[in-house]
């Protein structure tokens, strides 16, 4: 007698409490009694709502629990579906199966569910693949072959971008007074490319390490609307080949955040320049600014090929090489001390992409205990107006 095989019934998305948000892959025919704003607990048969609750809030305590049979009342008669619970910052995630499902079926169950569902449940469960894959695989030490081979690239590098460094320098000093300002712009661009570019050696020696809290950080309030400016100026001749567009919303006053002012630089050199290489000429990138909770939000959304949902946790995988931009050299590098970076201010990383629809990357960095002024509207409109000059 052959064995039944596991099949998704449903999928919802609901706030801790169970208030209903988001329903997909909905094989029950319970669409239409699944209003959003009425709690999980109305399809439960009266029989295992007791239970549903306990469910949830141990969800809600402890973020994760062992999965749940429940018994769903159904238009005529009932059936037991096994929940699966997962907590994530877009909300609860529930997933009925008809059979318990294992560990190694679940995680491609949700990244086939991910593909079509609604976008707020899509990311939800691409945070939970995202999470899981970073729970499972397999960490890189310093003994590996990747790890080897790319501190002895790093050092083999940086004596030649030193002198590139050196060479800037000295002609910025030495001939100040005699070229145009146009080609005083382009020699500063070379001296801070080269700056940045021995930055970028010295991180690929520091990725070795096995914590962001090794990251040694000269922390100091840092006004992160000026380095969006700053690298927005950076990036102009970049964005200008491609024809791209550069769109900076803020959302209200931006307060200050305690970082390591060189390496949010980068951070958000980074952000940029990526969001600009992954989309197509004559393209726009959207840089969003704003607070979540008490956390400053960076967002940078591009209209590039996008990921897979199986490959997104992979993006910030310095080893990884990626399907879908194999023409982006130093994306995973770069992304991955980004990730590192931000981690070790205390912030998260978070990837958000759909394939031929762009990604999104956005950064969440702890607001600065320390009294700072906020950015004032005219302070917004002088970002607006270097946007406009990076257009």
């Amino acid at each position: 007698m052959a064995r039944a095989r596991h099949r998704l019934e449903i999928a919802i998305l609901c706030v801790p409490n169970g208030t209903l948000l988001e329903v997909s892959d909905d094989k029950l025919g319970l669409a239409s009694d699944l209003l959003r704003g009425l709690p999980f607990t109305s399809i439960v048969d009266p029989r295992s709502v007791p239970k549903a609750i306990r469910y949830l809030r141990e969800l809600q305590d402890n973020n994760s629990a062992p999965a749940c049979e429940l018994e769903i009342a159904l238009p005529q008669g009932s059936c037991w579906l096994f929940f699966s619970g997962y907590s994530t910052t877009r909300g609860t995630v529930l997933v009925g199966c008809n059979k318990r499902l294992p560990t190694k079926s679940a995680f491609y169950s949700l990244a086939k569910l991910a593909r079509h569902s609604p976008d707020s449940l899509r990311a939800a469960l691409e945070e939970i693949l995202i999470r899981e894959r970073q729970r499972t695989r397999p960490i890189q030490t310093l003994d590996s072959p990747e790890v080897s081979f790319l501190m002895a690239l790093a050092h083999d590098l940086r004596n030649p971008l030193a002198g590139a460094l050196a060479a800037s320098q000295y002609l910025l000093e030495d001939a100040a007074g005699s070229l145009e300002e146009e080609h005083s712009e382009l020699l500063r661009s070379i001296e801070s490319s080269s700056r940045m570019a021995l930055q970028l050696i010295d991180d690929m020696l520091e990725i070795s390490t096995a914590q962001p809290s090794d990251l040694r950080l000269d922390l100091q309030p840092t006004d992160i609307l000026s380095l969006i400016d700053q690298n927005l100026r950076l990036n102009r001749l970049l964005g200008a080949r491609k024809g791209t567009r550069l769109d900076v919303m803020t959302d209200g006053p931006v307060p200050a955040i305690c970082a390591d002012l060189p390496r949010m630089n980068r951070v958000i050199g980074d952000l940029l320049r990526n969001a600009i290489e992954l989309s197509p000429p004559a393209g726009q990138v959207e840089i969003r600014v704003g607070t979540q909770g008490e956390r400053v939000m960076i967002s940078v959304r591009d209209e590039g090929a996008g990921f897979p949902a199986d490959e997104l946790e992979a993006t910030l995988d310095p080893f990884h090489k990626q399907r879908t931009h194999r023409r982006s050299t130093g994306l995973g590098l770069r992304l991955a001390i980004m990730k590192r970076t931000v981690e070790a201010h205390g912030g998260q990383v978070l990837v958000e992409s759909k394939v031929g629809h762009g990604s999104t990357f956005t950064i969440l960095l702890p607001i600065s205990v320390q009294p700072a002024a906020r950015r004032t509207d005219r302070d917004s409109a002088r970002l607006e107006e270097s946007r406009r000059q990076t257009a």
